[in-house]
């Protein structure tokens, strides 16, 4: 027998059942031996030993669960973020803290992040993984260290309504929020002050906002059903809104060449913009038939994918606007998070049916899914895929991440 097979068929066994085992050491036998994989070995040499337990008569699981860790919280999750080393997990929960764990072991970093008086919307991490930022429904933006949970500062305070997106710049050297107040701040991360008066020129609430690699540029999507483009050291609107859509803007994204804005709204379709011109590229993407909730350019910059409240997955090429085959069913529910791996192999999804879904991005065509991941008991909001593509971190309505 392998050594180092049977060490990781035990690990997958003690990780999988540790919350069971701890409630007490028959449950070893009576509850996860019946439901260990049916290919590992400890099922093989022992399940045979103890003829009196339960037996799973059909739908054993022959494979182990693809999730490895499950970290409990007090509140629902409302946004996560993995550090850029993968060494650490943040999130945002209803009651206003953030928690962060280091992913190799599952144990917390330090005491919750406490500061905010409402739920944390929208968390990231710093390029150099130090600083931890969010952005509250109580209008405030907080940076904090990420060791040792210490907000550095007092709060960024300007927003007058719910703050629903923060980012940072390439250069790690500029904050930026958007709000339900119509407004965009852009803050000096080692000061704090803002950059200059708030971006103005939505007529609602801003839901999403997004920067240019080269960093030159901020998109916004709001719920004036428009896309707004902004000089990031002006302040300045470049151009009129950009409009076409007849419903809110709820997700932008914008190619690593800078070219082109992709645009996802509550009128169903996805639309394509020059980014000089503001021009639409071509005619909307249409297929979905409810809220689009989310879109991605994928990295090879020759794909778009979109989710939506219809309980579908689309992917799009970008230089026909022809969607690849038929969509990406499974979810029985809303899909409120897509993303994709860095190369481009492996679509991920999440959505209100509980479940996570895995897909192969080489074979959308005959619609395959990698698998199917069963483990929250309630919506999930956010998926990330850490940047060497093993390891997926999701956060949901459980309080689990």
């Amino acid at each position: 027998m392998d050594v180092s097979d049977a060490a990781r068929d035990t690990l997958q066994f003690v990780q999988t059942f540790a919350a069971t085992i701890l409630c007490s050491t028959p449950h070893l036998y009576l509850s996860a031996l019946p439901f260990t994989s049916a290919q590992s070995r400890i099922f093989h040499k022992f399940a045979t030993n103890f003829p009196c337990i339960p037996h799973i008569v059909a739908g054993h699981v022959e494979n182990w669960p693809q999730m490895e860790k499950i970290i409990y919280t007090n509140d629902e999750v409302w946004s996560v973020a993995m550090s850029p080393d993968r060494k650490h997990i943040a999130c945002g929960l209803s009651d206003g803290t953030i928690k962060v764990w280091d992913t190799e072991t599952g144990k917390a970093l330090c005491a919750p992040l406490q500061g905010h008086t409402d739920l944390v919307t929208s968390i990231t991490f710093s390029l150099d993984g130090h600083h931890i930022i969010s952005g509250s429904y109580d209008e405030m933006v907080q940076v904090w260290n990420a060791m040792t949970g210490e907000a550095l500062g007092s709060p960024l305070q300007g927003h007058t309504a719910c703050v629903q997106s923060v980012i940072i710049s390439p250069d790690g050297k500029w904050i930026m929020s958007g709000s339900e107040d119509r407004t965009i701040w852009v803050w000096d991360m080692e000061t704090g002050e803002a950059f200059g008066a708030p971006l103005q020129g939505h007529t609602d609430k801003v839901w999403s906002i997004i920067i240019s690699l080269d960093g030159k540029c901020i998109m916004s999507g709001s719920a004036d059903n428009a896309i707004r483009v902004w000089d990031m050291e002006t302040g300045k609107v470049l151009g009129p809104p950009i409009q076409g859509h007849t419903g809110c803007v709820n997700s932008v994204a914008i190619s690593q060449d800078g070219k082109c804005i992709v645009s996802g709204s509550d009128n169903e379709m996805i639309c394509m913009w020059d980014m000089e011109s503001c021009e639409a590229l071509g005619a909307p993407l249409q297929g979905h038939i409810s809220y689009v909730t989310s879109v991605t350019i994928v990295s090879d910059e020759n794909h778009i994918m979109s989710g939506s409240s219809n309980q579908t997955i689309w992917v799009w090429d970008v230089k026909t606007g022809i969607a690849l085959g038929s969509p990406l069913q499974g979810h029985t529910n809303q899909v409120w998070s897509v993303t994709i791996s860095l190369d481009g192999n492996d679509i991920v999804s999440g959505s209100d049916n509980k479940m996570i879904w895995v897909w192969d991005a080489n074979t959308i065509n005959s619609k395959a899914s990698v698998a199917t991941l069963q483990s929250h008991t309630n919506s999930i909001n956010s998926v990330a895929i850490s940047p060497d593509g093993h390891r997926i971190v999701s956060g949901s309505d459980d309080m689990t991440v």
